[in-house]
Order: C-alpha cells, then structure tokens, then sequence
C-alpha cells in the first residue's frame, strides 16, 4: 500500500505543479523529476508516464542525466605477522575508492603499520 501512495503523492505533486506554474513554458523541476524516475524502481515506464502524464522520452532523457554510481569495493585486510621485523625499506601506496593516495615509505614499525589499516578500513 505504501508503494501506492508514493505514485498518488507523486501524481498530486505534479498537478500541484501544474496549477501553480507561471507558464506552460517552465521546465518540470529537479525535484519532481526525481520523484518520477524513483517510481521507475517500482512501475513500469507506462505506468509512470500515463500517472504523471508525461512522455517516455522525457522520462528516459532524465534518467540518462542521472550520475552512475560505482560501485564502493570492499576494503581489503591485510594480514600483518606479529613476528615481522622492522622494515626499512617500506614503501607502500593505497589509492582510495575517491581517488585519494596514501603513500607510506621508509621506517615504519609493523604496530603503527597495522594502527594505520585498521583505521584505512574503518574508514567509509
């Protein structure tokens, strides 16, 4: 039943808007837009576009305009050996899913090494 709600709520935005727009020449905001392609995951197109009344060509142009997410990867734990001996010549560099680097080189001890993972792989 929630599901049709959110198509009638939807329905009664854009009449709203409709009413209550200066001309017949203003673009359908943001907001509604959204609101329509977030029915997709629910409707059919048809269904949608007959509710809202508006076309499928509007529809699908509006959903090629949406960002594409990809997708986050999983954080990858390394094991650390408690018996790893210091390492002088380290040099390690991570590149994080929003193309931030973290570059660690030269003396580390094997303690702030795993000190540092274990908050890479808190981190989200």
């Amino acid at each position: 039943m929630q599901n049709h709600d959110k198509l009638s709520q939807a329905i009664a935005a854009f009449e709203h808007w409709r009413q209550t727009r200066p001309n017949k020449h203003v673009n359908i905001p943001d907001q509604l837009r959204l609101l329509a392609l977030e029915l997709l995951e629910e409707y059919r197109i048809g269904q949608v576009t007959n509710a809202l009344r508006i076309c499928t060509t509007q529809l699908n142009s509006w959903r090629q305009l949406l960002p594409t997410e990809r997708p986050v990867p999983d954080f990858i734990p390394l094991q650390i050996e408690s018996d790893l001996q210091h390492n002088s010549g380290l040099n390690l560099q991570v590149t994080l899913p929003n193309s931030s680097q973290i570059r660690i080189y030269g003396d580390i001890s094997p303690g702030l090494l795993r000190v540092l993972m274990q908050e890479a792989g808190e981190y989200r």
